[in-house]
């Protein structure tokens, strides 16, 4: 998976690199150096320390994790940022610790808890075999699409860039509105392509620091907060100047204040949109919270590898996989487009 989505955007950044008078280049991934880009954020290390030692985050953070219920089933809560653990200690109405959590979820089935928290736009996710996940709804919807799709909204004129430049994607300037790997991800690597990429964050959004420096690598990073006219306005004028946009909030969220792609479009003829979500955009949970390991939960990879390992429960992947090979792919659609 590493080889094949990095060999992917490595090749679109030959094919614009080549259309634009530069030579034509062969790709050739490491298998190593492949396995180890997909762990960047754990190997990575600041004045010495490594990520968990340089962690933001409280102790709290300890009621993050897996839970058997009821009914002999399992849970994933995904809890690391303090404004979910605040609404899954709220809506299950426990205490906050672990202890607390896991007596009250032992009274509940999974699909229950699962239902309960979704409700309220929680991330969390209910262990699925992958026959399960196949024949839920969204696992037939998520089926029956491409890993990807590029839809042209609009007439525009051909991007007007120097020729035989040093660097692939040198000129094309990316606003980036993403949180957590997946997201930061593509523009990492069309800002290691040579694109100029402006990573916005929202000044209250919880972060974390870790990762924020790992998938920072060559971009300008800057808050603004998109529930304030005043940077909704600043935002608008970026896009004026911009050629690809970037965003990987739950669907919806950003398009509710006047950033869907036929907005921004109608502001930049042109622009390149690329929109990340965790469950797609169609079926019942095209709304739903996601991350990399409650996808890994809910479609089956966690229960393989519980059973691969000779354990009760789930066991995910020795990455975030699925975030990694997105981000990737997401990159490789950008620049396809």
């Amino acid at each position: 998976l590493a080889q094949s989505t990095i060999g992917a955007a490595a090749l679109s950044a030959t094919a614009f690199l080549q259309s634009r008078g530069g030579r034509k280049q062969t790709v050739t991934v490491d298998i190593d150096d492949a396995s180890a880009s997909f762990r960047s954020e754990n190997y990575l290390t600041v004045d010495g320390k490594t990520r968990s030692e340089m962690s933001n985050l409280s102790p709290e953070n300890n009621i993050h994790g897996f839970y058997k219920c009821a009914d002999d089933g399992w849970v994933q809560l995904h809890a690391n940022y303090p404004k979910h653990r605040k609404g899954i200690i709220k809506h299950l109405g426990c205490d906050n610790d672990r202890k607390s959590v896991t007596e009250t979820i032992q009274t509940m089935t999974a699909s229950d808890v699962e239902r309960t928290l979704s409700s309220f736009s929680l991330p969390v996710g209910k262990m699925r075999t992958s026959e399960e996940w196949n024949e839920h709804e969204q696992g037939k919807v998520i089926a029956s699409r491409p890993l990807f799709s590029i839809t042209k909204i609009g007439e525009a004129d051909p991007i007007q860039l120097p020729i035989s430049p040093t660097r692939p994607l040198e000129g094309i300037k990316t606003l980036e509105f993403t949180k957590v790997i997946a997201g930061p991800l593509i523009g990492r690597t069309l800002a290691e392509h040579g694109a100029d990429v402006l990573w916005i964050n929202g000044p209250h959004l919880d972060l974390i620091d870790s990762l924020v420096i790992d998938m920072s690598r060559g971009k300008r990073p800057a808050n603004l907060d998109l529930r304030l006219s005043n940077d909704r306005t600043k935002i608008k004028r970026l896009v004026k100047d911009a050629n690809i946009f970037i965003q990987g909030y739950r669907p919806g969220a950003i398009a509710s204040k006047g950033l869907s792609p036929e907005e921004l479009a109608e502001i930049k003829p042109g622009i390149i949109y690329v929109n990340l979500s965790a469950f797609g955009t169609k079926g019942p949970w095209r709304a739903k919270r996601g991350f990399d390991s409650i996808v890994q939960t809910v479609s089956g990879i966690g229960h393989d590898g519980g059973k691969s390992a000779g354990i009760e429960g789930m066991k995910h992947l020795p990455c975030q996989a699925l975030d990694h090979g997105t981000g990737y792919i997401g990159a490789f659609g950008a620049m396809s487009a």
